[in-house]
């Protein structure tokens, strides 16, 4: 960090940003310190570019395990709705919730154990401009157990999903810092607390450990699942198991809510003469919010797979198509048809599906790619083909 302050070090890498690190450290005739901390720092913006492109434009230093763990600056900008005078983030990092907290609150407390690291972020904050922000060095547990001042609006923290040996975990208790021994100070200081989980937490499990205190939203960007948050409210009148999913784009933002949660239950019907096929945004799935949007003859093949419906609902997110036919997958069939059409090639879709689109593509004897479209899944025990427009 105190190569990084130096005026002669900053300078090498505004010089050579758009270098490639690797060709550079060949050829910088510098001592062996600076020329490591130049070359990595320059990697380390040029990989920060698009993920945190407010740090790439003010040179912020970016050390790799907390940028590699550090939240987009996208998604951070949407996970929080609400404003106040005191926020704590018990987990800084490198410091990019804390950021978007301070966009929303007067003041923003933030936690970070590692010194090393809390001084990075107080560096990166002065060359960021923000001034509400205060870093201190201490442990989330004993700076919650100590803390005697005004209560905060809200609580935040992103737990440690990985113990001392690097090995990922599951529960809470396992987790650092530990939320289910802390929560209850939390919850007596603080309405809010805001935890945020792997992207592969089950939304039920968030009701089944906080019970009526909790709601749970998902964030996606560009299709891909980034963050599943739940927060829990003091007071479990204030808290409807609100379900939402925050779907974001490259031109847009949406978002769903549901102030109830609906399970699939039974499902209608099957039909082979539905309209659409719809691939849900993860998001959708994840938050379980496909029975909350679609109308119940929609048949919804299952939490993670396709949806066939009649009109396009309107808090719908995702892909959709137009059908052409359903049909049995027998691939002797299908391969007439294909024939009779002169396709060769093919784009292939599948969820719920026992193949994939390689073993689909070779038993087909087509080539994969193409604006012609099929999807594939399994409907009641029966491998099923949609063609799609």
């Amino acid at each position: 960090m105190q190569l990084f302050k130096r005026s002669d070090v900053r300078e090498l890498i505004e010089k050579n940003i758009d270098a490639d690190p690797a060709k550079l450290a060949l050829k910088l005739n510098v001592n062996r310190d600076v020329r490591e901390a130049v070359c990595m720092q320059i990697k380390m913006l040029k990989r920060a570019k698009s993920k945190l492109p407010r740090h790439y434009q003010s040179r912020c230093w970016l050390p790799q395990l907390a940028l590699e763990q550090a939240t987009s600056e996208v998604v951070a900008a949407e996970k929080f709705s609400g404003n106040g005078l005191l926020a704590f983030d018990l987990t800084c990092g490198l410091g990019v919730d804390s950021q978007a907290l301070a966009r929303r609150y007067e003041r923003v407390i933030s936690i970070e154990p590692d010194a090393e690291l809390a001084e990075v972020v107080r560096h990166n904050l002065q060359l960021l401009n923000i001034k509400n922000v205060e870093v201190v060095c201490t442990t989330a547990e004993e700076f919650i157990a100590n803390w005697k001042g005004e209560n905060p609006d809200l609580i935040y923290l992103d737990p440690d999903r990985r113990d001392v040996a690097g090995k990922k975990v599951v529960v809470f208790e396992d987790c650092s810092p530990n939320v289910k021994e802390m929560l209850p100070r939390m919850l007596a200081i603080s309405q809010i607390i805001v935890i945020k989980c792997s992207p592969l937490f089950d939304a039920d499990q968030a009701f089944a450990i906080f019970g009526s205190l909790a709601s749970v939203e998902v964030i996606s960007h560009r299709g891909e699942c980034k963050e599943l948050l739940i927060t829990l409210h003091s007071r479990s009148a204030e808290s409807r198991n609100l379900l939402s999913a925050t779907v974001i784009d490259r031109d847009r933002t949406k978002r769903i809510a549901v102030n109830e949660r609906l399970i699939l239950g039974v499902k209608p019907l099957w039909r082979d003469d539905y309209r659409y096929l719809f691939v849900p945004d993860v998001a959708l799935c994840r938050a379980k919010l496909l029975r909350s949007i679609f109308p119940s003859e929609a048949y919804i093949v299952s939490e993670n797979g396709y949806v066939f419906a009649d009109e396009v609902p309107e808090q719908f997110c995702g892909q959709y198509y137009e059908i052409r036919a359903i049909m049995s997958y027998r691939s002797k069939e299908i391969m007439t048809l294909l024939r009779n059409e002169n396709l060769k090639q093919a784009t292939l879709l599948q969820r719920d599906f026992d193949k994939q689109n390689f073993e689909i593509a070779k038993e087909l004897k087509i080539k994969e790619g193409g604006t012609f479209k099929m999807a594939f899944t399994t409907i009641e025990n029966v491998r099923k083909v949609i063609f799609l427009r």
